[in-house]
């Protein structure tokens, strides 16, 4: 069976929700909505790029790590 990459992402983002929740670590636990479902911790649709060399994972990785303070927040810790 094959799937596309936006399938891929929404099954990734499915699992690791639900072991944020399973954790005790989702973002929004305190924010369920009526009918008890939480809010998703995602944006609203996937970002497809392609990491097809190490160059590419270095430039996202140096991306994402600098993306908090960007934001004013601290680092995060991976």
């Amino acid at each position: 069976m094959r799937y596309s990459i936006e399938q891929i992402s929404n099954l990734l983002k499915g699992a690791a929700s639900a072991e944020l929740m399973r954790c005790g670590l989702h973002p929004f636990a305190d924010q369920a909505y009526r009918n008890g479902k939480l809010p998703p911790p995602w944006a609203r649709h996937e970002l497809s790029c392609f990491l097809d060399c190490d160059k590419d994972i270095r430039r996202s990785i140096d991306y994402t790590n600098a993306n908090p303070q960007k934001e004013g927040l601290p680092p995060q810790r991976w």
